[in-house]
């Protein structure tokens, strides 16, 4: 391996006297006379039969200095020692491709096809940070420190108006950035995912975050919470989807996807297969994982079903009667923000609670196994199920109360005397 720095062709010449510059070992080049020195430099190495002219460090950035050219000379050097050298990385044309800003943007537009609109905006922000953090950074050069600054850098993250993220969305961030790594990999873009901090590592990490963050917690409404609410929804339109949710358990996007195609009234019978993603019609249910489900319509909404279903197999069964088609977003989230207004209702609580969440808290407190529950929903497995509702503890703690509630220390003293009057023995003075 040979190497040399010398001023680039057009920085050859002193700008003023147009004399060649001189080279002076170790402190560079300078035109004695006019004590001008180059602007640009170029690292000329000879390496394994071919030559590489290196203008740019491995980020893109100019040798714009005998000093800069210089340090990177030494770390090539380095590099050849350890059998890392790679002079693509230098060259500045070809390092744009590896920036991880510009993969970043490339793997967020072929994502956006095949995400639920619903998810846009979220993955949308997941891709900004890491952007923002990793910038014009090498791909290639991204190590397991790197990735432990990333962590530190979404825990200092804020979501909106000064607050700072939870740690699950900091999960969710940081997964998102390893997804981005597998792919690259598929594309053969890196060679090696690098390793990533262990589930140890980062619960370590997030621990004081989590410590003092609340737990979510969801809402849910008895029945007659519920019918308060049905009585408060002036339009009968309204009230028959809301009906459905909160009997069905589904979620709201698939009640409004719901088509006659879709229902078997002789079997009173409701197929839920597709769903909406925002106001976007999507022919399969939302998750990897999800299969159409077949759910038994409620018979307090049997008489409703057998009139829509006299109408075209792909008419929607609920129809909105301000516009004649679909419910979109809008307009049924404003149906029950007007119930909250109404019933003085938290604003925090959405409908998904009084509906699904509902459902399932309800089922749960009257005993319904959680395999059956699973089914009802939807979900793929009894163990989601359980994940996803976790809220719904307060029905096992409820029955728990129940059952320790049997023992008691107010009457104890009646119930040794009990004892005590059954097991007493005659008097041996009276038998004498």
């Amino acid at each position: 391996m040979r190497a040399t720095i010398r001023p680039t062709s057009r920085e050859s010449k002193c700008p003023k006297c147009s004399k060649a510059f001189r080279h002076i070992l170790k402190s560079g080049f300078i035109c004695p006379d006019c004590h001008t020195v180059p602007k640009k430099f170029v690292i000329d190495v000879h390496w394994r039969g071919g030559r590489d002219r290196i203008c740019s460090d491995k980020y893109g950035k100019p040798l714009d200095s005998y000093q800069r050219a210089n340090d990177l000379l030494s770390h090539i050097k380095l590099e050849i020692e350890n059998h890392s050298f790679d002079p693509s990385k230098y060259a500045a044309t070809d390092t744009k491709k590896f920036y991880t800003s510009i993969l970043l943007e490339e793997f967020l537009r072929k994502k956006l096809v095949s995400i639920a609109p619903s998810y846009t905006g979220g993955y949308k922000k997941q891709v900004n940070r890491a952007k923002q953090f990793f910038s014009s950074s090498d791909v290639r050069e991204i190590r397991k420190r790197d990735l432990f600054q990333y962590l530190e850098f979404l825990k200092n993250e804020e979501k909106s108006k000064g607050v700072p993220l939870k740690s699950k969305s900091i999960r969710n961030n940081f997964t998102n950035f390893k997804t981005f790594l597998n792919y690259l990999k598929k594309q053969e873009i890196i060679a090696v995912v690098p390793d990533f901090p262990s589930e140890e590592e980062i619960a370590e990490s997030l621990e004081k975050i989590i410590l003092n963050e609340k737990a979510f917690r969801y809402a849910w409404f008895k029945t007659e919470d519920q019918i308060n609410i049905l009585n408060a929804i002036e339009n009968k339109h309204d009230r028959n989807i809301t009906e459905f949710l909160m009997l069905h358990g589904c979620r709201p996007g698939e009640a409004r996807a719901l088509r006659v195609a879709d229902v078997n009234i002789e079997a009173q019978s409701v197929t839920i297969k597709s769903t909406f993603s925002k106001n976007a019609l999507r022919p399969r249910r939302k998750g990897k994982k999800s299969k159409p489900y077949v759910i038994a319509i409620h018979p307090e909404m049997i008489d409703f079903f057998r009139k829509r279903v006299r109408n075209h197999p792909e008419a929607f069964i609920f129809i909105n009667p301000r516009t004649g088609g679909p419910y979109m977003i809008d307009a049924f989230l404003k149906i029950f923000a007007g119930i909250r207004l109404k019933l003085n209702i938290p604003p925090e609580v959405r409908l998904y609670d009084a509906s699904r969440h509902s459902f399932v808290t309800q089922l749960r407190r009257m005993g319904t196994p959680l395999s059956e529950i699973s089914k009802l929903v939807g979900h793929s497995s009894e163990k989601m199920t359980e994940t996803v509702y976790n809220h719904a503890d307060d029905v096992e703690i409820e029955n728990k109360r129940m059952t320790i509630s049997k023992l008691s220390f107010k009457k104890p003293a009646e119930i040794i005397n009990l004892k005590t009057a059954a097991n007493k023995k005659p008097s041996t003075d009276r038998q004498r």
